[in-house]
């Protein structure tokens, strides 16, 4: 079959010592078998008609309940101040929103006669850097446990701090989440704060974050870790200033994808899908942990797993190393053996 011959004639760029693990250094989703029955039935429908109709301006406002249903899925989850974020976009997954703003922040920084410049924790999601460098964006790293006389002594006015939480880190929450928002506010208030939720949907365990902040600039939200739809490139943005370069996605836009994400998101509550699959988690920690000896832990996230990083742990240990100093870790994509446990 085509897709099969495709397939074959990739590469394998994983290493062997993490194969054999069952493990993978960089997170993909898990296509829970929910989802997968779901994308099946939609395709049965022989949705051509969300292709084929002509244009008769009504395509334009086809992402507006894919919006209204991500607020109301994510409700349970998040403090959202609706009013200090009022301008939403669907967006190819995430990736476009944080392309997007880092295009934005470049722009203006130059036009202003400064070199555009942003904050991450060492650690991080690596496409927040990888994206800047696109744009000549200098990247400035902190150590999350002790980042207050850094971000003091490197951030000015006009930079922005890109954070994810749950944290890509450690697919924890980071219980200095709430602190680092009344930092922000009462000492860099000039640094606008972008806040990625790519993990909202992968934690069965009950939390709220807190999203009103007056530092934050717009928060990104995808359903390719939540759904395993990773390929689908489900995604979008409230932002606290438009986004003028994603205006044009009223009209070019992947119609089957966004229903997929508005029945999707219809369908299963926030906690539901990760609750559901939390003991296979557990059961793929065991199996890695027994192997290794190593004091593996599940993270919140479901397709996660982490560890404190110590020097005398093996090599496979250490190519998962994240972070710097005291907050170094090991973090595992489990998605392997999860589908491997079904």
């Amino acid at each position: 079959m085509l897709t099969e011959a495709l397939l074959t004639s990739l590469p394998e760029t994983t290493p062997a010592v993490l194969e054999q693990l069952g493990v993978r250094r960089t997170v993909y989703g898990f296509l829970y078998p929910e989802t997968r029955a779901l994308v099946d039935s939609l395709w049965a429908e022989r949705p051509h008609a969300l292709y084929a109709e002509p244009y008769r301006d009504r395509q334009d406002a086809l992402h507006l309940p894919f919006l209204e249903a991500w607020e109301r899925w994510s409700a349970p989850a998040l403090r959202l101040d609706r009013a200090a974020l009022p301008c939403a976009y669907a967006t190819h997954g995430s990736t476009e929103a944080i392309r997007e703003t880092l295009a934005l922040h470049a722009l203006a920084r130059y036009a202003a006669g400064s070199v555009p410049r942003i904050h991450v924790f060492a650690g991080e999601y690596e496409g927040y850097a990888a994206q800047a460098a696109g744009y000549g964006i200098e990247v400035v790293q902190h150590d999350r446990g002790s980042y207050a006389e850094s971000l003091r002594r490197q951030a000015r006015a006009g930079d922005r701090m890109y954070l994810s939480e749950p944290s890509a880190i450690d697919g924890n929450h980071w219980d200095g989440y709430g602190p680092f928002l009344r930092f922000l506010a009462a000492e860099l208030p000039e640094v606008e704060l972008m806040l990625d939720l790519c993990y909202v949907g992968c934690v069965a365990r009950e939390y709220c974050l807190d999203l009103r902040s007056p530092n934050l600039g717009a928060v990104f939200f995808s359903l390719s870790k939540a759904f395993g739809v990773y390929y689908h490139r489900i995604g979008g943005v409230l932002s606290r200033a438009p986004l003028p370069g994603l205006e044009g996605n009223r009209w070019f836009k992947n119609v089957f994808s966004l229903a997929l994400g508005t029945l999707l998101l219809g369908r299963f509550g926030v906690r539901e899908l990760p609750g559901r699959y939390r003991e296979r988690q557990r059961r793929a920690v065991e199996r890695v942990a027994e192997r290794t000896g190593l004091p593996l832990a599940p993270s919140d996230a479901l397709l996660l797993a982490h560890h404190p990083l110590r020097p005398e742990h093996p090599e496979a240990a250490q190519l998962l190393a994240r972070g710097r100093a005291g907050d170094r870790v090991a973090r595992y994509c489990l998605t392997p053996l999860l589908e491997e446990l079904a």
